[in-house]
């Protein structure tokens, strides 16, 4: 998934636990979610929330989607066979889309930094040849030659 779709999944998962909190059923709160999430994000709600009204158990339902769901099946299953409130684990498992995304940007950002040296370190030494070592070359060849003759 991109970088604004993991955006907008968190920002699903935070809309499914208002819904639950609620008192919407998990079915139905993925239905209400997938209306107002971008098309992506809305596609893989559908797909999940049709395997739930078709009896599919909720853990097999988010395997058919983007990897990127899995803390989201996972704190669902948790609430559902525990008997836990969703709201909060939904809440973290969002919290975890985020992190794991700012942990990839960062780690992206790192590997430019080292793909950049050799293409800059290219253009800077000519670029600093011709602009401080030719003219102190030129310099000082004339003022020899100047010296001699």
């Amino acid at each position: 998934m991109s970088e604004a779709t993991v955006h907008d999944a968190a920002a699903a998962v935070d809309l499914i636990a208002v819904a639950l909190a609620g008192g919407l059923p998990p079915a139905d709160a993925l239905a209400a979610v997938a209306l107002v999430s971008p098309a992506q994000v809305a596609d893989d709600l559908r797909l999940v929330e049709a395997a739930m009204r078709w009896g599919v158990e909720p853990s097999l339902a988010w395997n058919e989607v983007e990897p990127v769901w899995a803390p989201v099946a996972v704190a669902l299953t948790l609430a559902g066979e525990l008997g836990l409130p969703p709201r909060e684990l939904l809440r973290d498992a969002a919290s975890a889309l985020r992190r794991a995304e700012a942990t990839r940007a960062e780690h992206a950002v790192n590997r430019l930094s080292v793909l950049l040296v050799l293409p800059l370190g290219l253009l800077f030494l000519p670029a600093f040849a011709l602009l401080a070592v030719v003219p102190v070359v030129i310099s000082l060849a004339r003022s020899t030659l100047s010296g001699m003759g």
